[in-house]
């Protein structure tokens, strides 16, 4: 193999189709296999677990309802799948890593090993927000608790469906410093060029909001208003601090 100087990718030869995909069924194994070997082992636990986290939710023991017989056994599945993918995410970002980096130039290299720590300690940070308090704001206000004409009949895979996305949609907004700050880094736009839009953005930010619906109470639109807000004014500060 022909090592390649400068700045160009390293071992970057050609290579055959059947080879290409015969690294990715490789790869694709050692992922799925430990996937795998996670549910097996998390499953007899996942009962308990989706119990703790709805009466973590519901502290007035507001009763959920399932409408399938097998409605239940599908959401501990799930459960236990996303919980795989969380405790296998190194391994898979790893993996995905090394089947592209030998076409990538070094530098390449170098900028995603640095964003992906801090991707994912702001996503972590995101779904933690949502867990402790977007979500808890969001079902008190959409569970009429004390009603004496109705009783509301909660599925546990929709209130389960709202976790997931919620949690999902905060992940991906706390990603705004990093976009930004990647943006000025690579001199996309600059620190004066976004103070002068802040209006601009301001209103994208509720337009953003009000087209994710996560709830027909507002309360979660709101809350994504005034985070992507706070973000952006962070963002701001650190290209400030940083980068000006």
């Amino acid at each position: 193999m022909v090592e390649k100087i400068g700045n160009e990718p390293i071992g970057d030869d050609e290579m055959p189709l059947t080879e290409h995909l015969s690294e990715l069924r490789r790869r694709l194994a050692i992922i799925i296999i430990p996937i795998i070997i996670v549910i097996a082992i998390i499953f007899p636990f996942s009962n308990q677990a989706l119990t703790h986290i709805f009466t973590d939710l519901f502290p007035d023991q507001q009763f959920l309802f399932v409408y399938s017989p097998i409605e239940w056994m599908n959401l501990r599945f799930l459960f236990c799948l996303l919980c795989a993918l969380a405790v296998t995410i190194p391994l898979l970002l790893y993996e995905a890593y090394a089947f592209i980096a030998p076409g990538l130039y070094p530098h390449e290299k170098r900028f995603i090993i640095k964003i992906l720590l801090p991707s994912l300690l702001l996503y972590l940070l995101g779904v933690i927000l949502a867990y402790y308090l977007v979500l808890p704001a969001i079902l008190s206000a959409i569970v009429p608790y004390g009603e004496e004409l109705a009783e509301t009949a909660l599925s546990a895979k929709r209130v389960f469906s709202l976790i997931i996305y919620t949690a999902m949609c905060f992940g991906l907004i706390f990603q705004v410093p990093l976009v930004v700050t990647l943006a000025v880094k690579l001199e996309i736009t600059n620190y004066q060029s976004l103070r002068a839009k802040r209006g601009v953005i301001y209103i994208a930010a509720v337009v953003i909001a009000l087209f994710i619906n996560i709830d027909p109470t507002g309360i979660s639109q709101i809350l994504i208003a005034v985070i992507l807000v706070a973000l952006f004014e962070f963002s701001l500060l650190i290209t400030r601090l940083i980068w000006r």
